[in-house]
Protein backbone atom coordinates (compact mmCIF):
# COMPACT_ATOMS: atom_id res chain seq x y z
CA UNK A 1 0.00 0.00 0.00
CA UNK A 2 2.79 2.58 0.66
CA UNK A 3 4.34 1.72 -2.85
CA UNK A 4 1.25 1.97 -4.27
CA UNK A 5 0.02 5.10 -2.56
CA UNK A 6 3.66 6.89 -3.53
CA UNK A 7 3.93 5.58 -6.87
CA UNK A 8 0.61 7.10 -7.80
CA UNK A 9 2.15 10.54 -7.42
CA UNK A 10 4.46 10.25 -9.80
CA UNK A 11 2.08 10.99 -13.21
CA UNK A 12 1.47 13.86 -12.12
CA UNK A 13 5.08 15.56 -12.18
CA UNK A 14 4.61 17.12 -15.65
CA UNK A 15 1.44 18.90 -14.68
CA UNK A 16 3.87 20.69 -12.26
CA UNK A 17 7.55 20.62 -13.37
CA UNK A 18 6.51 22.74 -16.40
CA UNK A 19 6.31 25.71 -14.49
CA UNK A 20 9.90 25.42 -12.71
CA UNK A 21 12.32 27.77 -14.88
CA UNK A 22 14.73 26.28 -16.88
CA UNK A 23 17.62 27.25 -14.22
CA UNK A 24 16.42 24.81 -12.03
CA UNK A 25 18.44 21.72 -11.29
CA UNK A 26 17.28 18.17 -11.58
CA UNK A 27 18.49 17.84 -7.93
CA UNK A 28 16.93 20.34 -6.48
CA UNK A 29 14.00 19.36 -7.78
CA UNK A 30 14.66 15.14 -7.14
CA UNK A 31 15.43 16.35 -3.55
CA UNK A 32 11.94 18.57 -2.68
CA UNK A 33 9.68 16.59 -4.73
CA UNK A 34 11.25 13.36 -2.97
CA UNK A 35 12.03 15.04 0.95
CA UNK A 36 8.05 16.65 0.99
CA UNK A 37 6.29 13.40 -0.05
CA UNK A 38 8.43 11.64 2.66
CA UNK A 39 7.27 14.23 4.99
CA UNK A 40 3.74 14.58 4.27
CA UNK A 41 2.86 10.90 4.52
CA UNK A 42 6.37 8.75 5.73
CA UNK A 43 5.30 9.71 9.17
CA UNK A 44 1.64 9.15 8.96
CA UNK A 45 2.36 5.80 8.09
CA UNK A 46 4.58 5.09 10.57
CA UNK A 47 1.88 6.59 13.61
CA UNK A 48 -0.40 3.74 12.65
CA UNK A 49 1.32 1.27 11.88
CA UNK A 50 2.72 2.03 16.03
CA UNK A 51 -0.78 2.54 16.68
CA UNK A 52 -2.53 -0.87 15.16
CA UNK A 53 -1.68 -2.80 17.88
CA UNK A 54 -3.20 -0.59 20.46
CA UNK A 55 -6.80 -1.10 19.85
CA UNK A 56 -7.97 -4.89 19.77
CA UNK A 57 -9.94 -4.44 17.14
CA UNK A 58 -7.27 -3.15 14.62
CA UNK A 59 -8.84 0.56 14.35
CA UNK A 60 -6.16 3.40 13.82
CA UNK A 61 -9.40 6.13 14.84
CA UNK A 62 -10.29 3.90 17.90
CA UNK A 63 -6.84 4.07 18.46
CA UNK A 64 -6.59 7.89 18.77
CA UNK A 65 -9.28 7.94 21.33
CA UNK A 66 -6.95 4.74 23.65
CA UNK A 67 -3.58 7.59 23.46
CA UNK A 68 -4.94 10.60 23.26
CA UNK A 69 -7.25 13.19 25.08
CA UNK A 70 -10.78 13.66 23.67
CA UNK A 71 -9.83 17.32 22.72
CA UNK A 72 -6.44 16.51 21.14
CA UNK A 73 -8.62 13.21 19.17
CA UNK A 74 -10.85 16.56 17.97
CA UNK A 75 -7.85 18.71 16.25
CA UNK A 76 -5.74 15.47 15.29
CA UNK A 77 -9.14 14.24 12.82
CA UNK A 78 -9.31 17.59 12.24
CA UNK A 79 -6.14 18.74 10.55
CA UNK A 80 -6.16 15.10 8.68
CA UNK A 81 -9.84 15.99 7.37
CA UNK A 82 -8.10 19.50 6.26
CA UNK A 83 -5.16 18.14 4.93
CA UNK A 84 -7.02 16.56 2.13
CA UNK A 85 -8.21 19.60 0.67
CA UNK A 86 -4.96 20.21 -0.90
CA UNK A 87 -4.21 16.90 -2.00
CA UNK A 88 -7.34 16.44 -3.86
CA UNK A 89 -6.57 19.89 -5.25
CA UNK A 90 -3.65 18.54 -6.78
CA UNK A 91 -5.58 15.65 -7.54
CA UNK A 92 -8.48 17.39 -9.81
CA UNK A 93 -5.83 19.98 -11.41
CA UNK A 94 -4.13 17.18 -13.23
CA UNK A 95 -7.49 15.49 -13.56
CA UNK A 96 -8.30 18.60 -15.42
CA UNK A 97 -4.81 18.84 -17.89
CA UNK A 98 -5.06 15.34 -18.65
CA UNK A 99 -8.71 15.91 -20.16
CA UNK A 100 -6.86 18.68 -22.15
CA UNK A 101 -3.92 16.28 -23.28
CA UNK A 102 -7.18 14.14 -24.88
CA UNK A 103 -8.51 16.85 -26.66
CA UNK A 104 -11.68 17.25 -25.27
CA UNK A 105 -13.50 20.23 -26.07
CA UNK A 106 -14.37 20.98 -22.41
CA UNK A 107 -13.68 23.87 -20.47
CA UNK A 108 -11.25 23.33 -17.48
CA UNK A 109 -13.75 24.75 -14.55
CA UNK A 110 -16.44 22.26 -16.00
CA UNK A 111 -14.29 19.43 -16.08
CA UNK A 112 -12.61 20.10 -12.62
CA UNK A 113 -16.32 20.09 -11.04
CA UNK A 114 -17.40 17.03 -12.88
CA UNK A 115 -14.69 15.57 -11.81
CA UNK A 116 -15.20 16.09 -8.29
CA UNK A 117 -18.51 15.15 -8.18
CA UNK A 118 -17.87 11.49 -9.28
CA UNK A 119 -14.91 11.36 -6.85
CA UNK A 120 -17.35 12.17 -4.26
CA UNK A 121 -20.23 9.69 -5.32
CA UNK A 122 -17.14 7.11 -5.54
CA UNK A 123 -15.93 8.33 -2.07
CA UNK A 124 -19.44 7.71 -0.69
CA UNK A 125 -19.86 4.16 -2.55
CA UNK A 126 -16.82 2.82 -0.93
CA UNK A 127 -16.75 4.33 2.38
CA UNK A 128 -17.43 2.86 5.88
CA UNK A 129 -15.86 -0.47 7.05
CA UNK A 130 -14.72 -1.75 3.37
CA UNK A 131 -13.02 1.58 3.24
CA UNK A 132 -9.69 0.08 4.03
CA UNK A 133 -10.23 -3.14 2.20
CA UNK A 134 -11.00 -0.93 -0.74
CA UNK A 135 -8.30 1.79 -0.62
CA UNK A 136 -5.85 -0.95 -0.46
CA UNK A 137 -7.78 -2.69 -3.63
CA UNK A 138 -7.35 0.40 -5.81
CA UNK A 139 -3.46 1.01 -4.82
CA UNK A 140 -2.61 -2.48 -5.77
CA UNK A 141 -4.20 -2.26 -8.63
CA UNK A 142 -2.83 1.80 -9.45
CA UNK A 143 0.94 0.15 -9.17
CA UNK A 144 -0.10 -2.52 -11.61
CA UNK A 145 0.23 -0.03 -14.19
CA UNK A 146 2.35 3.06 -13.21
CA UNK A 147 4.88 0.77 -12.63
CA UNK A 148 5.62 -0.76 -16.30
CA UNK A 149 4.40 2.99 -17.12
CA UNK A 150 7.18 4.53 -14.85
CA UNK A 151 9.98 1.72 -16.62
CA UNK A 152 9.02 3.11 -20.35
CA UNK A 153 9.31 6.65 -19.03
CA UNK A 154 12.65 5.96 -17.60
CA UNK A 155 14.21 4.27 -20.37
CA UNK A 156 13.00 6.58 -22.58
CA UNK A 157 14.44 9.60 -20.39
CA UNK A 158 17.50 7.88 -19.55
CA UNK A 159 18.38 5.93 -22.26
CA UNK A 160 16.44 7.39 -25.40
CA UNK A 161 16.75 10.81 -24.91
CA UNK A 162 20.26 10.56 -23.03
CA UNK A 163 19.74 12.08 -19.14
CA UNK A 164 16.81 14.70 -21.16
CA UNK A 165 20.30 16.33 -22.95
CA UNK A 166 18.44 15.03 -26.14
CA UNK A 167 14.64 16.36 -25.58
CA UNK A 168 13.22 18.36 -28.13
CA UNK A 169 12.80 21.64 -27.97
CA UNK A 170 9.69 22.97 -25.84
CA UNK A 171 7.89 23.65 -29.00
CA UNK A 172 7.85 20.19 -30.04
CA UNK A 173 5.28 19.42 -27.13
CA UNK A 174 2.71 21.37 -29.12
CA UNK A 175 3.53 19.62 -32.72
CA UNK A 176 1.32 17.10 -33.02
CA UNK A 177 3.30 15.65 -35.55
CA UNK A 178 6.69 16.40 -34.00
CA UNK A 179 9.25 14.06 -31.88
CA UNK A 180 6.10 13.64 -29.22
CA UNK A 181 3.19 13.27 -31.91
CA UNK A 182 -0.03 11.94 -30.53
CA UNK A 183 0.53 8.05 -29.81
CA UNK A 184 3.98 6.60 -29.38
CA UNK A 185 2.92 2.88 -30.33
CA UNK A 186 6.49 1.47 -29.19
CA UNK A 187 6.03 2.84 -25.49
CA UNK A 188 2.29 1.97 -25.26
CA UNK A 189 2.85 -1.45 -26.48
CA UNK A 190 6.07 -1.73 -24.27
CA UNK A 191 3.32 -0.73 -21.22
CA UNK A 192 0.46 -3.58 -21.91
CA UNK A 193 3.12 -5.85 -22.56
CA UNK A 194 4.52 -5.14 -18.73
CA UNK A 195 0.93 -5.18 -17.39
CA UNK A 196 0.43 -8.60 -19.12
CA UNK A 197 3.35 -10.44 -17.54
CA UNK A 198 2.94 -9.03 -14.05
CA UNK A 199 -0.45 -10.94 -13.71
CA UNK A 200 0.90 -14.10 -13.42
CA UNK A 201 2.39 -12.45 -10.42
CA UNK A 202 -0.52 -10.88 -8.93
CA UNK A 203 -1.89 -11.38 -5.89
CA UNK A 204 -4.77 -9.99 -4.68
CA UNK A 205 -8.21 -11.05 -3.60
CA UNK A 206 -10.31 -10.02 -6.14
CA UNK A 207 -7.84 -11.83 -8.18
CA UNK A 208 -5.09 -13.98 -8.30
CA UNK A 209 -2.36 -15.36 -10.78
CA UNK A 210 -0.89 -18.70 -10.83
CA UNK A 211 2.51 -18.00 -9.49
CA UNK A 212 1.10 -15.99 -6.78
CA UNK A 213 -1.14 -19.11 -5.45
CA UNK A 214 2.14 -21.56 -5.39
CA UNK A 215 3.79 -18.73 -2.96
CA UNK A 216 0.48 -18.53 -0.76
CA UNK A 217 -0.87 -15.32 -2.11
CA UNK A 218 2.71 -13.31 -1.78
CA UNK A 219 2.29 -10.36 -4.38
CA UNK A 220 5.58 -9.87 -6.79
CA UNK A 221 3.88 -8.58 -9.74
CA UNK A 222 5.93 -5.29 -8.98
CA UNK A 223 8.78 -6.60 -6.78
CA UNK A 224 7.20 -5.38 -3.64
CA UNK A 225 5.61 -7.36 -0.55
CA UNK A 226 1.74 -7.76 -0.29
CA UNK A 227 -0.30 -9.53 2.37
CA UNK A 228 -1.14 -12.75 1.50
CA UNK A 229 -5.18 -13.23 1.00
CA UNK A 230 -5.14 -15.49 4.04
CA UNK A 231 -4.04 -12.48 5.98
CA UNK A 232 -6.33 -10.18 4.77
CA UNK A 233 -9.61 -12.60 4.96
CA UNK A 234 -8.22 -13.39 8.56
CA UNK A 235 -8.12 -9.78 9.10
CA UNK A 236 -11.41 -8.39 7.51
CA UNK A 237 -13.38 -11.42 9.04
CA UNK A 238 -12.07 -9.89 12.76
CA UNK A 239 -13.49 -6.83 11.88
Amino acid sequence: MVFGYTVSWAPYASDYSRYLPESMSSRSIFAWATSGLFAATTWMMILGSVLIPVDPSGDVIDAFGIVLPGWLVFVVLLTLGLSAIPHNSVNLYSGAMATLTCDFKVRQAVTVVAAGVIGGLIALAIGGEKFEDSLKLFLHLMSYYITPWLAVLLVNYFKVYRNGERYPHISAFYDRNGAFRRVNFAGIGALVIGVVVSVPFIGTEVFSGPIADVLGGADLSTSFPALSRGRSTRHSRSR
